[in-house]
């Protein structure tokens, strides 16, 4: 694992986030009958079969499902990132190491705080986590 995958679990948390909201607004809009309408051109059925237009409305269930089943999609595969990046920093050794690496990826700590939280100046922490990922990233 190297610094953008674990630079990706804040993102994935923030995507998983606005997929549920969007979730939500979804479902209340297939609830509660979100029309959508349309104009189309169409002939009277009998002669003289003259054109005109039609207003059209109805419920589009089958995008809204569509779109439901491609949001609970996304939302899965962002968990499932996520829980990979959170085994990763669990099987790391030593313990020292795996709290700078919960504190800068997983909490969002600035480098300031990620050194104040763990008692190490923000270079020290800096480096050793710049240090564990150059070296292969050994548990």
């Amino acid at each position: 694992m190297d610094k953008e995958q674990l630079s990706r679990y804040y993102w994935l948390c923030h995507e998983i986030d606005c997929q549920r909201r969007r979730q939500e607004r979804l479902k209340q809009r297939i609830d509660t009958g979100g029309l959508a309408s349309d104009v189309v051109r169409g002939s009277s059925a009998e002669y003289p079969y003259l054109e005109r237009k039609i207003k059209i409305t109805g419920v589009p269930i089958g995008l809204l499902k569509n779109i439901q089943s491609e949001i609970e999609r996304n939302i899965e595969e962002s968990l499932e990132a996520r829980k990979e990046i959170e085994a990763y920093i669990a099987e790391v050794e030593d313990p020292q190491m795996r709290e700078l690496l919960r504190s800068r990826f997983i909490d969002r700590l600035t480098w300031q705080e990620v050194g104040r939280k763990n008692y190490v100046s923000p270079d020290h922490a800096r480096k050793k986590i710049r240090e564990f990922l150059a070296s292969g990233n050994e548990r």
